[in-house]
């Protein structure tokens, strides 16, 4: 039933967004996340399914190892016509410029005191952008730095259409209302050190370093003689056919029956239903 609905739940998100699921990879973590794997993917598509073996501390080696960012914004109601002029258009920009200006000296005084180098801060600003009228805005991150002239502007303006296009689709778009500016901000990052993950070549397909034995495990509705594996003792190159289940302390990946995961350079274990 927990693998249905995700199922299930997954298929809404994708078809509410209008993608299409052979384009996109889906990674599985967590200590239940590979668990589940199989039942919650399959006959969805996706262009590859991933799991690691430190998958069951991947939320938290995603905190550990996320920038240092500051975000600053600051409400704005600016109402730009569809069909307005070089020097109406000019001077918006002037207006965005300052706040994005402000904004920076904020963020970056911030990030100093924090005790990061200016050198190493990094600044992006954005706007929350919709047609004038509309009730829902998006978040357009700005295609250059300050807004200097009627061009720079058009440049920002056809940035939105191009974000509302993706999210609500090309004939949506509606410039004849005009654009409004609801919100203006910047992001400051610096960067964490990250760790190195090692490529290494691929060798034999036999996972038989890694077998530890057998047991009955009920996958997909019925029994089967299920293959036990040891996570950490696979290796580039070994590929796991199904049934069998794949133990680490953390986690556990189950291969359903007939399901193969093989591990690449990288050691990450790429599952793919039959």
């Amino acid at each position: 039933m927990l693998e249905s609905d995700a199922n299930n739940a997954l298929r809404r998100v994708i078809s509410g967004q209008g993608i299409h699921p052979s384009e996109f990879t889906l990674l599985s973590y967590g200590g239940s996340g590979p668990l589940h794997l199989a039942g919650c993917s399959r006959g969805i598509g996706f262009k590859d399914i991933i799991t690691f073996q430190f998958a069951a501390a991947f939320s938290a080696f995603g905190c550990t190892t996320a920038d240092f960012m500051r975000r600053h914004s600051v409400s704005t109601q600016h109402d730009i016509p569809s069909r307005a002029d070089e020097a109406t258009l000019t001077a918006f920009g002037a207006k965005v410029t300052t706040v994005w200006n402000d904004l920076t000296k904020a963020a970056v005084d911030e990030m100093i005191a924090d005790g990061h180098a200016r050198e190493k801060i990094r600044t992006v600003p954005f706007l929350m952008m919709r047609y004038t009228g509309q009730l829902e805005d998006v978040e357009v991150m700005a295609p250059l730095a300050e807004v200097n002239s009627a061009d720079d502007m058009r440049k920002v303006i056809d940035e939105f259409e191009a974000v509302y296009a993706k999210v609500n689709h090309r004939v949506s778009r509606y410039g004849e209302a005009g654009f409004t500016i609801t919100e203006l901000g910047l992001i400051a990052t610096a960067d964490k050190v990250k760790p190195v993950l090692l490529k290494r070549p691929l060798g034999a397909s036999n996972p038989a370093a890694a077998h530890k034995g057998a047991r009955e495990a009920y996958i997909g509705g019925r029994w089967h003689k299920a293959n036990l594996y040891e996570m950490d003792l696979l290796q580039p190159g070994h590929e796991v056919i199904g049934p069998a289940i794949i133990e680490h302390p953390a986690t556990t990946l189950v291969v359903h029956p007939q399901d193969r995961v093989h591990v690449d350079e990288w050691t990450l274990l790429h599952y793919t239903h039959a």
